[in-house]
């Protein structure tokens, strides 16, 4: 019955984080893998959707979609990857860098007033925990 009750209670909390995060890409007019990508390619630089879609959560399915939506809004752009032809590397463009520049600091802080119950003591605990959860289910 643990179980349970602690499933329902981290699928509650993800809920909440969820629509509490959700909000701040509707006022930006992004969506969570949209923002994901563009995160990602701003604090680590130009990479291939392969790489892209190993770093974000999201499901294969539907990252070129959401690609193709971000390349028509001129938030990122592609080009030849230098060493192998059949690769695209993505990268930020101008208009993109402006806006995770934006968005990337109220997420952050939202994020941050939710975690904001916890003591620093609890987030190490349940960091830990989480991790070791991980590690025996997906990491091995």
């Amino acid at each position: 019955m643990e179980d349970l009750k602690l499933f329902i209670s981290l699928s509650r909390t993800m809920l909440y984080l969820d629509r509490e995060t959700d909000k701040i890409y509707k006022e930006h007019g992004i969506t969570k893998t949209q923002f994901a990508v563009l995160e990602v390619l701003y604090h680590k630089g130009g990479l291939s959707q392969c790489d892209i879609r190993q770093l974000i959560l999201t499901t294969a399915g539907n990252l070129p979609v959401v690609i193709n939506n971000l390349l028509k809004e001129d938030l990122i752009s592609k080009r030849p990857h230098e060493e192998d032809g059949r690769r695209q590397v993505l990268s930020l463009t101008l208009k993109g860098r402006k806006l995770i520049e934006e968005v990337f600091p109220e997420n952050q802080k939202c994020i941050e007033d939710c975690f904001s119950v916890w003591t620093e003591k609890e987030k190490e605990m349940l960091h830990a925990a989480m991790k070791k959860f991980r590690k025996e289910h997906y990491e091995s």
